[in-house]
């Protein structure tokens, strides 16, 4: 829940404000707002599987755990052979873009690999509320998509216009008020409050963790 809660702003933020996200960082000089663009296209087409990225990382540690690191090698080298077919076959009608969104999709092939095997030997078992509640984390997703959405292309008018410091603020101003839309609304849904920041961080996990390594020595 946390990888998704973390992961899930960061790829629609990416995906929704890339353009002005890449024009305010890289378009001066020799690189055009053109080049700005198609950038963008690329940023969008990795980002699409940032969220897999983090969660396929949190999957693989039951792997490790249980002393098995072959299975998540043989699925890894699976998904470089399914990434190299799905490069070569969009690369002709999306040319660079059609590299990153391969690499994007592979990362959910991964993930599903790993939660499937984990399923398959009764080692994943997600509770109900588990997945009522990464329902209403993607509810907050999109609730902010809309909220970005609207702010960088009726309010900030896609950040064309303007000197480079006054669209870094408009920039700072979009991904500011993205995030406050976003955790205001996983506090609204439940799932963002004082009682879950003190279950992430307890302050006795430290402590009791070095008391089970002394017993077990």
């Amino acid at each position: 829940e946390t990888g998704l809660i973390l992961s899930l702003p960061a790829a629609i933020g990416l995906t929704v404000i890339a353009a002005p996200i890449m024009a305010v960082l890289f378009e001066r000089g020799e690189f055009t707002h053109a080049d700005a663009l198609q950038s963008s296209y690329a940023l969008v087409a990795y980002a699409v599987g940032l969220p897999a990225y983090v969660l396929a990382r949190v999957f693989s540690t039951a792997y490790f755990a249980r002393e098995d690191t072959m299975t998540p090698v043989k699925f890894a080298i699976t998904c470089a052979v399914i990434n190299t077919v799905l490069a070569l076959a969009f690369i002709s009608p999306l040319r660079h873009v059609g590299i990153a969104l391969a690499t994007g999709l592979t990362a959910w092939v991964n993930l599903a690999l790993l939660m499937h095997g984990l399923h398959k030997k009764k080692h994943l078992d997600l509770p109900r509320h588990s997945v009522l509640r990464g329902g209403k984390v993607v509810l907050s997703g999109v609730i902010m998509a809309g909220v970005l959405w609207y702010l960088n292309t009726v309010v900030f008018n896609g950040l064309t216009s303007g000197t480079p410091l006054h669209k870094a603020l408009e920039l700072a101003g979009l991904i500011g008020a993205g995030g406050t839309v976003y955790f205001a609304a996983l506090y609204i849904f439940g799932i963002f409050n004082m009682h879950t920041i003190k279950q992430l961080f307890p302050k006795g996990k430290k402590r009791d963790t070095i008391e089970t390594i002394e017993k077990e020595l």
